[in-house]
């Protein structure tokens, strides 16, 4: 859920702004209008700067008389309805932009049946810190964007994400459904010419990799049981060279507790009341089974490498210090130190792959285990915590 809500956080707001931008549009002639001091002309196709709707083809930016950028097309349609803006197509193709040192290109955008408040609409509303409530995230596709500036440089191949219902929409609970995120080579590449970044180059160069490279896949399922939603989700990021990490969640929530959820934008919330609000949601969050992995490419191998040039040791003694040193930590707690020092030993010597996992013996609400654990060894029986290589 988090993942998706922070992917549409940006996909939102580079919609609210572009939106933004057209609305306080003056029309000058059929193929050309202004925005500020940005002149935008277009050779092919409509565009009504009254409704705001449109289909435009072979399109130039100028600043003044300055060219800065161009599209190959720029398609949208919507409707205004009970409240709600339902974007059904926004398209974007062949951006191209150079100005000031930012070069940008991006093949194409596109996002279908989104559906959020109307208040995106509402010059002063986007100029404050308010979230717009998104009801359904639409289809959404990217491909291949290339962003270079002073020296950087991001890329992404393909971003999916499937039609999600996020709150309810024309009625009280949200429907069954079946979704999916993709992300292929997201690729960020910092500046080597920067001197406050040359300790993060120096780590990428003792790790044998130039820039990092991210994939990630999601798919889950949520179905209505009575008054709760139950989500199972299967997730996996790979950092190419580097590892994977894997996860699986079997997770309920109170239908009330997850509209609250998705509703509240937790980035603006005070750390010192966060555990607050976060525990007023626990008594709605049911925690069936739980699966976190990682698996290692790599990473182990530099990680020793560069361990031992800094400090002459061998491999084995290297791992037989790591392991001490987590021993002398969790002395205190030799339960802990029981479940998790043996399979952590292995994997730190021979590699492969770690797994955490939680499978509670009863299924309660998450804030109702707090009272069942008055130790570690408590919260590994009444959570069913293993660790395993």
């Amino acid at each position: 859920m988090l993942t998706y809500k922070c992917l549409l956080r940006y996909s939102t707001a580079l919609l609210a702004m572009m939106l933004a931008m057209l609305a306080v549009l003056p029309a000058h002639a059929q193929d050309e209008f202004t925005l500020g001091d940005m002149r935008v002309v277009y050779d092919r196709g409509y565009f009504d700067t009254d409704t705001l709707k449109g289909d435009v083809s072979d399109i130039r930016f100028y600043s003044g008389n300055s060219y800065f950028g161009s599209s190959d097309r720029l398609v949208l349609d919507y409707e205004l309805a009970s409240g709600v803006f339902k974007l059904n197509t926004f398209l974007i193709e062949g951006l191209r932009i150079s100005d000031e040192g930012l070069n940008v290109y991006m093949e194409s955008m596109s996002i279908e049946n989104m559906i959020i408040d109307d208040q995106v609409l509402d010059q002063a509303f986007l100029e404050s810190d308010a979230g717009v409530k998104v009801y359904n995230s639409g289809e959404i596709k990217i491909n291949d964007i290339d962003i270079e500036a002073e020296g950087s440089r991001i890329s992404l191949s393909e971003l999916y994400i499937s039609d999600i219902p996020i709150l309810p929409y024309q009625n009280s609970y949200i429907p069954d459904y079946d979704s999916e995120i993709y992300i292929d080579r997201l690729t960020i590449a910092l500046s080597p010419y920067d001197p406050s970044l040359a300790e993060y180059h120096m780590m990428l160069n003792s790790l044998g990799i130039n820039d990092i490279t991210v994939n990630m896949s999601s798919i889950s399922s949520h179905r209505n049981v009575g008054d709760r939603y139950r989500q199972i989700s299967n997730a996996e990021i790979q950092l190419v060279g580097l590892g994977a990490f894997e996860s699986y969640g079997d997770i309920e929530y109170l239908k009330q507790t997850y509209h609250m959820l998705n509703e509240n934008d937790f980035e603006n919330v005070d750390p010192s009341q966060a555990l607050l609000v976060l525990s007023s949601f626990g008594g709605g969050i049911f925690i069936n089974s739980f699966e976190l992995s990682y698996t290692d490419r790599g990473f182990m191998d530099y990680a020793f490498t560069l361990a031992g040039q800094f400090s002459g040791m061998a491999r084995d003694d290297i791992a037989d210090l790591a392991v001490m040193s987590i021993q002398g930590e969790l002395m205190q707690f030799p339960d802990i130190a029981d479940l998790i020092i043996p399979p952590i030993e292995r994997f730190i010597r021979r590699g492969g792959r770690i797994v955490i996992s939680a499978e509670p013996k009863i299924s309660l609400p998450i804030i109702s285990y707090l009272p069942l654990i008055e130790s570690p060894s408590d919260a590994i029986n009444v959570l069913g915590v293993r660790v395993t290589n």
